[in-house]
């Protein structure tokens, strides 16, 4: 209810896309995994864009390690728009990864060039995480 009157004081359309939910999968601190189901409900009741910062979930969560996204049976890029994860928890490797729509990676392609190549990740840690990807995507957990 305080989000519509919110959006008809300010003239805001329901279909603009300037609005963000940002969780977590699974929190770090306590071992809480993220309500998402719910979570999406909301956003798509609101027209939200969701957020997630996967680093714990994935490699941990799911029948095949993918996520909390897996855990709860939702899709990336359907049900989140934006997935991020640090490479550096389940999959040995440095860095992280931030998996979205072509517009979302465009966006990021253009406004990140400059750091392309001053931060990037030594070829044989790129590898590394390379092949924990793969052993994810052959459901090694069986």
């Amino acid at each position: 209810e305080k989000v519509a009157a919110q959006d008809a004081a300010l003239a805001r359309k329901a279909t603009d896309q300037r609005r963000f939910l940002v969780v977590e999968g699974l929190y770090r601190n306590w071992g809480t995994i993220a309500p998402l189901e719910e979570i999406c409900k909301l956003k798509e009741e609101f027209c939200y864009r969701l957020i997630l910062d996967d680093s714990h979930g994935i490699g941990t969560l799911g029948k095949y390690g993918r996520g909390s996204l897996e855990h709860a049976g939702l899709k990336p890029m359907v049900h989140a728009e934006i997935v991020t994860f640090s490479l550096e928890n389940a999959l040995g490797s440095v860095g992280g990864m931030t998996v979205g729509s072509e517009e979302v990676v465009d966006h990021q392609r253009l406004s990140g060039a400059g750091y392309c190549f001053s931060a990037s990740a030594p070829p044989f840690l790129s590898k590394v995480c390379l092949a924990s990807v793969r052993r994810l995507g052959v459901g090694w957990r069986r």
